[in-house]
């Protein structure tokens, strides 16, 4: 086969970027690829390993075969090394080592070791807090196609973190972010429709958004809703089925 192709095709079935997602899928065309000794299919069941998608998580293959692919300069690869010091998966946590793969992979030209990077600057991940520094990754990763990266600048605008303070692009940015897929812009688009923060208060709007990123498998909006339960906000008041969802969100994310 063609181990490009088959490449190509497990990102597609791992992303459902033109076809329908199907993790099985995107192991069995990764797996082929890489036993044709071709880095990216490497570098992308790695990826697969360190997720979980489709196989049994194994960090140590993660590192390995992410490991192989930084030896061939592959910016996915840096960036997912960047991770594993992030994380503290199969080597010790380290922000700066972490930082260090995120800035290379983004010198790479990769959108998500341009996200990095500016996330690392914006919480203080390896490197000074500079949200002056934040924005230009952000709006750098965005250019290369990155949709949490708009999600990312829109916090800036919430925030008045390195620019001045306007919700109102806040919104604009969370409704960009989350009409491209991005689950938690619609939750930040959420919440902002629920306190009235840079558009009109409305409670049905924020629980059809809560209830959409619930769906898939956000917790933050799974504890929205359970808050608009309680109080009665764009659904019938329900106590008991808002305590109900804190009660089993507790038990499948402690750190929700």
């Amino acid at each position: 086969g063609n181990p490009a192709g088959e490449h190509s095709l497990a990102v597609c079935y791992d992303s459902g970027k033109g076809v329908e997602k199907n993790v099985d899928e995107a192991v069995k065309w990764a797996q082929k690829s890489a036993a044709q000794d071709f880095i990216g299919g490497k570098v992308s069941l790695g990826a697969l390993y360190y997720d979980g998608h489709g196989v049994e998580k194994n960090y140590e293959k993660a590192l390995d075969l992410f490991k192989q692919g930084v030896k061939q300069c592959v910016p996915s690869a840096e960036n997912r090394l960047g991770f594993c010091y992030y994380e503290g998966k199969c080597v010790e946590k380290n922000y700066e080592e972490a930082f260090k793969w995120f800035r290379k992979a983004a010198q790479n030209g990769y959108d998500y070791g341009c996200l990095n990077v500016g996330v690392a600057y914006y919480s203080e991940y390896g490197v000074d807090r500079d949200y002056g520094e934040a924005i230009k990754w952000y709006h750098k990763a965005i250019e290369l196609g990155n949709i949490e990266a708009i999600r990312c600048l829109g916090d800036c605008y919430y925030s008045g973190f390195g620019v001045e303070q306007d919700c109102k692009e806040a919104v604009k940015l969370y409704r960009k972010a989350a009409d491209n897929g991005d689950i938690v812009a619609k939750v930040s688009l959420g919440n902002c429709c629920y306190w009235g923060a840079g558009v009109e208060q409305n409670y049905d709007e924020a629980v059809k958004l809560y209830r959409e990123a619930s769906e898939e498998g956000n917790s933050q909006a799974k504890f929205r809703m359970g808050c608009c339960y309680v109080q009665g906000h764009g659904v019938k008041k329900d106590s008991k089925k808002g305590e109900a969802i804190f009660e089993k969100l507790s038990e499948e994310d402690p750190m929700a």
